[in-house]
């Protein structure tokens, strides 16, 4: 269901196509929320039918014409009324493979087990560097105004910093769990 108030808050501004949109979700917001671009069209077009968001056809000289969305008055609302509801709960879910593999890792490969953690520090470390930059969707869509502008509230809102320091200090924590359990285990028994 966030997806919708993804989709409905990137929408409150100019009309954006759907690649572009992923290019946001790419950028900006996939540190808390990933989406696939077939998952964005399919709730695009269920948003539209709802009547919280309308599209228009561009025609392009160079190349095919594109669809932009835009929200529509019930759509700010929809999200008007989200954006101002405590959530449930703040858990994340309860979905981690990796977790899981190393929970029944007694009964697997100590060396396997060993590279398991190597792969997951690289992981974490290119998540932080990820989040430790800035977008660059203006110099990816030359022209762009919407991506400048995304930019522009990337580098300049303080809340979507929070959301980036956030996940630079989350990837952090998870890099020095993650050294602190390969340690263990090179040390061998009874470290």
């Amino acid at each position: 269901m966030s997806l919708s108030y993804a989709l409905l808050g990137l929408l409150r501004g100019s009309p954006i196509n759907g690649y572009a949109i992923k290019a946001l979700f790419d950028e900006a917001i996939n540190f808390v929320w990933q989406a696939e671009l077939s998952q964005i069209y399919r709730e695009l077009e269920s948003l539209e039918k709802k009547g919280l968001l309308c599209s228009t056809i561009e025609p392009q000289r160079d190349r095919p014409s594109k669809r932009l969305y835009q929200v529509t008055e019930a759509g700010r609302l929809a999200f008007e009324k989200w954006a101002t509801t405590i959530p449930d709960s703040f858990a994340t879910p309860k979905r981690d493979e990796f977790s899981l593999r190393i929970f029944f890792g007694s009964g697997t490969d100590k060396e396997l087990m060993k590279e398991e953690f190597r792969r997951y520090i690289e992981h974490m470390r290119g998540l932080r560097k990820g989040a430790e930059k800035y977008t660059n969707l203006a110099e990816r869509f030359p022209g762009d105004q919407v991506m400048a502008r995304a930019d522009q509230i990337c580098r300049e809102d303080p809340y979507c910093d929070f959301i980036r320091r956030r996940a630079v200090l989350v990837s952090e924590a998870q890099i020095l769990w993650a050294e602190e359990c390969l340690a263990k285990l090179e040390a061998g028994p009874g470290s």
